[in-house]
């Protein structure tokens, strides 16, 4: 039997109010794992302009 598959297709508005329909509790921990995610963004941020200059002085020769 062949698996099927879904491709889903939600908008921002959408998830949100599926998030408000969850107990306060699971609303927290999404919170919570998005706090984490916006924590990250500067560092990886910062991890991209380093490689950036690493690889501003690397040329690369075609034959």
């Amino acid at each position: 039997m062949p698996i099927q598959t879904y491709q889903l297709s939600l908008d921002f508005e959408q998830i949100l109010n599926l998030v408000r329909q969850l107990p306060s509790v699971e609303q927290e921990k999404i919170r919570q794992e998005i706090e984490k995610i916006n924590n990250l963004t500067p560092y990886t941020q910062q991890m991209a302009d380093e490689m950036d200059e690493l690889l501003a002085g690397v040329t690369v020769e075609e034959d």
